[in-house]
């Protein structure tokens, strides 16, 4: 007998919590959980794209720095080879093309930090015109060194009223990413 009450006990407790388990769901709560369901699939598909947005900064951000990094690395090498054929003078040229390096490489970094700030709503920037002789003078004057470190000529043709719309330091830093470019190869 007390097997068989044992039984009877598991029995009730199995169908209790069965029933408390599938409880009756009406279809407004059939509706309110297909519609979190969608919510969370639209969240996903968000995050997804989020992620990938992400994936991609960081991809054209390593480019950039490396491509920044990658003279600097070589004049340095070139320099340690070179150390003890070289004058005082040329030396200091050497090290002074190497810290000219550094800092465009810097501003380079600067200008990832702040499209990265700039997708991600950190920071917001106003559209101001920007003289884009003014700024294509600034680069070029800037790439001299390299330009002669190269064996190359740096030329720039101006146009008449050449306004940009956008932000200063930006726009200089697509023009210097793609006129360095064109000055290293």
């Amino acid at each position: 007998m007390t097997s068989e009450a044992g039984a009877e006990g598991l029995e009730n407790a199995d169908t209790v919590k069965t029933k408390r388990d599938l409880a009756p769901v009406d279809a407004a709560g059939v509706g309110a959980l297909r519609a979190q369901i969608e919510a969370l699939k639209m969240e996903n598909a968000r995050l997804a794209e989020a992620v990938a947005a992400r994936d991609g900064f960081l991809a054209v951000a390593a480019h950039e720095l490396l491509n920044g990094v990658s003279p600097i690395v070589g004049r340095i090498d070139i320099l340690r080879r070179k150390i003890g054929q070289l004058t005082p003078e040329r030396a200091l040229a050497d090290l002074n093309q190497i810290a000219a390096l550094n800092v465009m490489f810097t501003k380079r970094a600067r200008t990832l930090l702040d499209i990265s700030r700039l997708n991600s709503g950190v920071m917001r920037v106003d559209r101001v015109a920007v003289d884009g002789n003014t700024v294509a003078t600034r680069i070029v004057d800037g790439f001299q060194a390299v330009a002669e470190l190269a064996g190359s000529e740096v030329n720039l043709t101006l146009i008449d009223e050449n306004i940009l719309l956008g932000h200063g330091r930006a726009s200089k830093g697509i023009f210097v990413s793609k006129s360095g470019y064109d000055v290293l190869h």
